[in-house]
């Protein structure tokens, strides 16, 4: 199965909204890349993070030890409640705000390696999963918790904006600017270019054809969610480049 693309982040969000107000009520970690949070509301609920790329709602606890990040977060966590979701930026990263007396964020990282970062807050990293550096950002208790450079969010793009990116890319194709450049990865920057009905190799676009393209993310971002499987791989909606498979 391939890795969750911010544009999977960004419906299976709105899948975890379900969730705002649920207690948590314990976590796990059966093993070092593996952490569930199980929460309380309407019943048992189960979120299930698998580094480097996988968030879900579980219907099972997996089996395995209590390590020591799973007592830390249930040691800081315990009886808060989930205040909100958020996906700043388009970025492959989720932050769940708990809250009780204060607030504590917990900031789930899909990408690269993956990680699992507890913050006060102020973004002030209480402890994360994984210590890691990269030559903008260090992750490790007691820094201050940093993004990533801030990457194009497309769906808030004017048609304007959409335009200017699009000729100013140095991508050779419609296909690989909207993959690339937007962050929509492969299949996805695809099915913009079927819905918008343009030729993926492009690179020159008409206006009329940068204004189907933005009718398109905006078609793609208001799209209902229907779940479904094809060739082994899972997609929040239905895609017209799958009509036949």
């Amino acid at each position: 199965m391939r890795p969750l693309t911010s544009l999977d982040i960004y419906f299976i969000k709105q899948e975890l909204m379900q969730l705002i107000n649920a207690k948590l009520d314990k976590v796990y970690q059966p093993d070092e890349n593996t952490i569930i949070l199980q929460l309380h509301k309407d019943g048992k609920q189960l979120i299930k993070i698998t580094l480097p790329s996988l968030i879900f709602i579980a219907n099972v606890k997996s089996p395995g030890d209590q390590l020591n990040y799973s007592i830390f977060l249930r040691k800081h966590l315990a009886n808060f409640r989930l205040a909100s979701i958020t996906q700043k930026n388009f970025e492959r990263i989720l932050e769940f705000a708990f809250a009780l007396k204060g607030k504590k964020i917990l900031i789930i990282e899909l990408f690269s390696k993956g990680n699992v970062i507890l913050c006060d807050e102020n973004y002030n990293i209480l402890l994360p999963l994984k210590r890691q550096s990269w030559k903008d950002r260090t992750i490790k208790q007691n820094e201050t918790y940093k993004y990533p450079p801030k990457r194009i969010d497309p769906f808030e793009l004017s048609i304007n904006e959409l335009s200017k990116a699009i000729k100013e890319s140095e991508k050779d194709s419609i296909v690989k600017i909207l993959a690339i450049d937007l962050s929509f990865s492969g299949i996805y920057a695809e099915e913009l270019c079927s819905l918008a009905a343009i030729d993926k190799s492009k690179k020159s676009l008409a206006d009329s054809e940068i204004k189907d393209i933005h009718a398109a993310i905006q078609k793609i971002k208001n799209m209902p969610i229907k779940a479904n499987v094809t060739n082994n791989d899972a997609f929040p909606f239905d895609l017209s480049i799958n009509k036949d498979k």
